[in-house]
């Protein structure tokens, strides 16, 4: 959405490690976009 929207590349994704955000079909589509997967301490912001 951020992609098509501005028309900018995401580079890097950050977010906790929540399983919502560890899962193999996030993982591919962020391989295949060439975007780096960034995780943080759950539950503790920054």
């Amino acid at each position: 959405l951020v992609q098509r929207g501005l028309q900018a590349q995401v580079r890097v994704v950050r977010t906790d490690k929540g399983t919502e955000f560890l899962n193999q079909t996030l993982h591919a589509y962020f391989a295949a976009e060439g975007i780096q997967h960034q995780m943080s301490v759950a539950r503790t912001p920054e």
